[in-house]
């Protein structure tokens, strides 16, 4: 390892609230970024329009500055689980965040500086690791799990991502496309009574003004 070599990781949004990542190089499956760091990513890929940034994004970071970098982060404490607390400015606010102790798979000491720079997931790389049979992986942090959505929730979930989706030809994107289709046939009987409902309940306001 080397402190003056740039890195790079291809983060993913797991669950729909969190961050993480794989890396067959150390081993590690859907280690997630926790304590602020899934909200520091989120505020810089939004702030870029990083494209389609939850099925995967290019996390380039260094312990030196490099050209294009968007996050200087400053190294601010330990803590007694083996992480390290970092703050910094990100897109324009201050914001503090944890790294838990697979830092040290990509640097030989806790470095006192990271630079980061986000950007679209470059074509042909596949940010999931799928485990060949013979492979073991590891996990310092797991994802918190997110709470389980009922129909109608899931439903305009789905239709957003629809949305997001629209007009990619892109073969990851079309497929995915697909497979939100077939879901939201299944999702969207589920939530027939609760959108009649809602009608219903829309078309009574509608009379009561009209009257």
């Amino acid at each position: 390892m080397s402190e003056h070599r740039v890195l790079t990781l291809y983060p993913y949004l797991l669950n729909g609230t969190c961050w993480v990542f794989d890396d067959e190089r150390t081993g590690l499956k859907e280690e997630a970024f926790v304590c602020g760091m899934s909200e520091m990513i989120s505020r810089v890929v939004e702030a870029k329009g990083v494209s389609n940034a939850a099925h995967g994004f290019a996390m380039t970071f260094a312990a030196e500055p490099f050209p294009g970098h968007d996050v200087e982060l400053h190294w601010i404490r330990p803590d007694d689980n083996g992480g390290n607390w970092y703050e910094g400015t990100v897109v324009g606010g201050h914001m503090e965040g944890w790294l838990c102790p697979a830092l040290l798979l990509y640097f030989e000491q806790v470095p006192r500086r990271i630079f980061v720079r986000c950007d679209p997931l470059p074509a042909g790389v596949n940010p999931i690791w799928t485990r060949k049979p013979c492979q073991k992986s590891r996990q310092f942090v797991a994802a918190p799990q997110a709470p389980a959505l009922d129909s109608a929730e899931r439903y305009w979930q789905i239709t957003a991502q629809l949305r997001e989706l629209e007009g990619k030809t892109d073969p990851e994107s079309r497929s995915l496309f697909v497979d939100l289709l077939d879901e939201l046939m299944c999702v969207d009987w589920a939530v027939q009574p609760s959108r009649q409902a809602m009608a219903r309940a829309a078309k009574q306001k509608t009379d009561s003004t009209e009257r």
